[in-house]
């Protein structure tokens, strides 16, 4: 009787993990559309109409994924933006256009200006090859001047 009442106990517990884990991909899912359906910063937007140009697309050799930008990082203020996004490109696999594959290209440093009666405008774009995140970037004096509300010298 033992033997038969620990294993019906073990029987009706069988089933936790599946509802766990099925729980737990349901929540990332909600979070995960959330976040996409999230409006970017405005700084944010006016980098992707600017990434989006053509012209700056042949510039960086590849065409840039749209939903590169919800990777964005750095800091968005009430004048000033400095941001950093990492750029992707989706590439077929094995030459069948349905299957596609992300491929991390670069990143891109932006550096964006509030002005008055124009709007976010883009001060300085320096595009980061191959994504490293070791080597420093160089403020350049355009940023500067723009977080202290000065003009460039």
């Amino acid at each position: 009787r033992l033997e038969l009442a620990m294993a019906s106990g073990a029987a009706r517990h069988r089933h936790v993990p599946l509802v766990l884990g099925s729980a737990t991909v349901a929540f990332g899912g909600w979070l995960t559309l959330k976040e996409l359906r999230r409006d970017l910063p405005e700084p944010c937007q006016v980098l992707q109409v600017h990434l989006a140009d053509p012209v700056v697309q042949r510039g960086l050799g590849f065409s840039v994924a749209p939903w590169s930008l919800r990777f964005w990082h750095g800091q968005v203020g009430e004048h000033f933006a400095r941001i950093t996004v990492p750029l992707y490109e989706v590439s077929p696999v094995l030459s069948v256009p349905c299957l596609k594959w992300p491929k991390h290209r670069s990143q891109v440093h932006a550096a964006l200006e509030k002005r008055p009666g124009l709007g976010w405008v883009v001060l300085n774009l320096l595009e980061e090859p191959g994504g490293a995140t070791t080597s420093t970037v160089r403020r350049t004096d355009d940023i500067v001047a723009a977080e202290q509300g000065a003009a460039v010298r």
